[in-house]
Protein backbone atom coordinates (compact mmCIF):
# COMPACT_ATOMS: atom_id res chain seq x y z
CA UNK A 1 0.00 0.00 0.00
CA UNK A 2 2.69 2.05 0.83
CA UNK A 3 4.42 1.49 -2.75
CA UNK A 4 1.24 2.62 -4.22
CA UNK A 5 0.72 5.85 -2.06
CA UNK A 6 4.02 6.68 -3.10
CA UNK A 7 3.82 5.83 -7.11
CA UNK A 8 0.29 7.86 -6.90
CA UNK A 9 1.77 10.66 -5.17
CA UNK A 10 4.74 10.88 -7.78
CA UNK A 11 2.30 10.79 -10.59
CA UNK A 12 0.11 14.06 -9.45
CA UNK A 13 3.43 16.04 -8.96
CA UNK A 14 4.62 15.02 -11.92
CA UNK A 15 1.97 15.64 -13.78
CA UNK A 16 1.30 19.23 -11.93
CA UNK A 17 4.31 20.70 -12.29
CA UNK A 18 4.29 20.40 -16.41
CA UNK A 19 0.71 22.24 -16.40
CA UNK A 20 1.93 24.46 -14.58
CA UNK A 21 5.05 25.64 -16.33
CA UNK A 22 3.04 25.50 -19.44
CA UNK A 23 0.37 27.47 -17.78
CA UNK A 24 3.36 30.34 -17.13
CA UNK A 25 4.98 30.20 -20.56
CA UNK A 26 2.03 30.67 -22.97
CA UNK A 27 1.05 33.94 -24.44
CA UNK A 28 -1.91 35.64 -22.61
CA UNK A 29 -5.19 35.47 -25.46
CA UNK A 30 -4.67 39.19 -25.85
CA UNK A 31 -1.17 38.64 -27.57
CA UNK A 32 -1.93 35.62 -29.24
CA UNK A 33 -4.14 37.59 -30.76
CA UNK A 34 -1.68 40.75 -31.41
CA UNK A 35 0.90 38.00 -32.29
CA UNK A 36 -1.23 36.96 -35.19
CA UNK A 37 -2.64 40.44 -35.70
CA UNK A 38 0.88 41.57 -36.76
CA UNK A 39 2.34 38.90 -38.40
CA UNK A 40 -1.27 39.19 -40.84
CA UNK A 41 -0.17 42.78 -41.25
CA UNK A 42 3.40 41.68 -42.02
CA UNK A 43 1.93 39.51 -44.94
CA UNK A 44 -0.27 41.59 -46.20
CA UNK A 45 2.35 44.35 -46.82
CA UNK A 46 4.85 41.74 -48.36
CA UNK A 47 1.75 40.84 -50.53
CA UNK A 48 0.88 44.65 -51.20
CA UNK A 49 4.49 45.16 -51.94
CA UNK A 50 4.82 42.60 -54.86
CA UNK A 51 1.73 43.09 -56.47
CA UNK A 52 2.90 46.59 -56.93
CA UNK A 53 6.19 45.75 -58.79
CA UNK A 54 4.04 43.49 -60.75
CA UNK A 55 1.75 45.99 -61.66
CA UNK A 56 4.48 48.29 -62.69
CA UNK A 57 6.37 45.94 -64.70
CA UNK A 58 3.17 45.43 -67.15
CA UNK A 59 2.98 41.61 -67.42
CA UNK A 60 0.60 39.87 -65.44
CA UNK A 61 -2.98 37.80 -66.74
CA UNK A 62 -6.20 38.36 -64.71
CA UNK A 63 -7.70 34.92 -65.00
CA UNK A 64 -11.64 35.15 -64.83
CA UNK A 65 -13.27 32.61 -62.89
CA UNK A 66 -17.06 34.36 -62.91
CA UNK A 67 -18.09 36.64 -65.87
CA UNK A 68 -21.09 39.72 -65.73
CA UNK A 69 -22.27 40.58 -68.76
CA UNK A 70 -24.27 43.93 -69.39
CA UNK A 71 -27.42 42.30 -68.76
CA UNK A 72 -25.89 41.21 -65.01
CA UNK A 73 -26.13 37.63 -65.70
CA UNK A 74 -23.27 35.89 -64.09
CA UNK A 75 -21.32 32.67 -65.35
CA UNK A 76 -18.94 30.80 -64.15
CA UNK A 77 -16.37 30.40 -66.22
CA UNK A 78 -12.81 28.62 -67.48
CA UNK A 79 -9.82 30.75 -66.40
CA UNK A 80 -7.52 29.16 -68.77
CA UNK A 81 -9.70 30.80 -71.65
CA UNK A 82 -10.82 33.40 -70.22
CA UNK A 83 -8.60 35.87 -69.58
CA UNK A 84 -7.10 40.07 -69.66
CA UNK A 85 -3.68 39.74 -70.37
CA UNK A 86 -0.94 42.84 -70.40
CA UNK A 87 2.33 42.60 -71.71
CA UNK A 88 4.26 45.65 -71.85
CA UNK A 89 2.70 48.03 -74.01
CA UNK A 90 0.14 45.51 -75.55
CA UNK A 91 -2.87 43.19 -74.15
CA UNK A 92 -5.09 40.48 -74.92
CA UNK A 93 -8.93 40.07 -73.86
CA UNK A 94 -9.88 36.45 -74.66
CA UNK A 95 -13.66 36.02 -73.66
CA UNK A 96 -14.37 31.28 -74.48
CA UNK A 97 -16.76 28.71 -73.73
CA UNK A 98 -15.44 25.10 -73.47
CA UNK A 99 -17.03 22.07 -75.58
CA UNK A 100 -18.05 25.36 -78.41
CA UNK A 101 -16.61 26.01 -81.55
CA UNK A 102 -15.68 29.59 -82.41
CA UNK A 103 -13.84 32.30 -84.50
CA UNK A 104 -10.69 32.13 -82.06
CA UNK A 105 -10.75 28.19 -81.32
CA UNK A 106 -11.78 28.36 -77.80
CA UNK A 107 -15.80 29.29 -78.24
CA UNK A 108 -15.68 32.86 -77.89
CA UNK A 109 -13.55 35.48 -79.62
CA UNK A 110 -10.11 37.04 -78.66
CA UNK A 111 -8.84 40.54 -78.71
CA UNK A 112 -5.55 41.98 -79.19
CA UNK A 113 -4.35 45.66 -78.76
CA UNK A 114 -1.89 48.02 -78.02
CA UNK A 115 -2.34 50.31 -74.71
CA UNK A 116 -2.57 53.74 -74.87
CA UNK A 117 -2.87 54.93 -71.27
CA UNK A 118 -2.20 53.37 -67.98
CA UNK A 119 -3.08 54.74 -64.96
CA UNK A 120 -1.86 53.16 -61.94
CA UNK A 121 -3.21 54.56 -58.32
CA UNK A 122 -2.38 52.72 -54.91
CA UNK A 123 -4.49 52.84 -51.78
CA UNK A 124 -1.50 52.76 -49.35
CA UNK A 125 -3.96 52.50 -45.77
CA UNK A 126 -6.09 49.56 -47.80
CA UNK A 127 -3.70 47.69 -49.52
CA UNK A 128 -5.09 48.04 -52.94
CA UNK A 129 -4.77 49.41 -56.36
CA UNK A 130 -6.79 50.92 -58.96
CA UNK A 131 -5.74 50.60 -62.48
CA UNK A 132 -7.15 52.29 -65.77
CA UNK A 133 -6.35 51.51 -68.85
CA UNK A 134 -7.09 52.84 -72.36
CA UNK A 135 -6.59 50.00 -75.28
CA UNK A 136 -7.00 50.50 -78.96
CA UNK A 137 -8.30 46.73 -79.77
CA UNK A 138 -8.60 45.23 -83.47
CA UNK A 139 -12.00 45.87 -83.09
CA UNK A 140 -12.40 49.44 -81.95
CA UNK A 141 -11.41 51.27 -78.66
CA UNK A 142 -12.11 49.34 -75.09
CA UNK A 143 -11.54 51.24 -71.90
CA UNK A 144 -10.54 48.87 -68.96
CA UNK A 145 -10.68 49.53 -64.87
CA UNK A 146 -9.49 46.78 -62.47
CA UNK A 147 -9.52 46.90 -59.00
CA UNK A 148 -6.97 44.80 -56.98
CA UNK A 149 -6.29 43.71 -53.94
CA UNK A 150 -3.22 43.08 -52.13
CA UNK A 151 -3.73 39.03 -52.62
CA UNK A 152 -4.13 39.62 -56.38
CA UNK A 153 -7.82 39.01 -56.44
CA UNK A 154 -9.17 41.21 -59.17
CA UNK A 155 -12.14 42.69 -60.67
CA UNK A 156 -12.26 43.84 -64.13
CA UNK A 157 -14.66 46.62 -65.77
CA UNK A 158 -13.57 45.95 -70.06
CA UNK A 159 -15.97 48.83 -71.42
CA UNK A 160 -16.42 48.70 -75.19
CA UNK A 161 -19.37 51.14 -76.46
CA UNK A 162 -22.25 50.45 -74.55
CA UNK A 163 -21.48 47.06 -73.66
CA UNK A 164 -19.35 45.95 -71.21
CA UNK A 165 -17.62 42.72 -69.30
CA UNK A 166 -17.28 42.28 -66.20
CA UNK A 167 -14.30 39.71 -64.81
CA UNK A 168 -13.87 38.52 -61.50
CA UNK A 169 -10.56 36.68 -61.41
CA UNK A 170 -6.91 36.77 -59.85
CA UNK A 171 -3.96 38.57 -61.08
CA UNK A 172 -0.56 36.21 -61.84
CA UNK A 173 2.63 36.66 -63.59
CA UNK A 174 2.68 35.67 -66.96
CA UNK A 175 4.89 33.26 -66.77
CA UNK A 176 2.79 31.14 -63.81
CA UNK A 177 -0.62 31.28 -65.60
CA UNK A 178 -1.42 28.66 -68.25
CA UNK A 179 -3.66 30.43 -70.26
CA UNK A 180 -4.37 29.45 -73.94
CA UNK A 181 -4.95 32.10 -76.34
CA UNK A 182 -6.95 31.47 -79.24
CA UNK A 183 -6.90 33.05 -83.07
CA UNK A 184 -7.48 37.02 -83.04
CA UNK A 185 -10.23 38.62 -84.62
Amino acid sequence: MRKFMILLSLLIFTGILPAQKTAQDTLSRKELRQKRKTEKNVLRQKQYEQMSQLLEERRYVLEAEFIQDHRLNWASVNPLINFVMVDSSGMIAQLGALGLAGVNGTGGSTGKGTIRTYRLSKHDEEKTFSLVMGVDMNFGHMDICIDIDAGGEAKADLSFGYRHLIYNGHILKIRDSKIVIGRYL
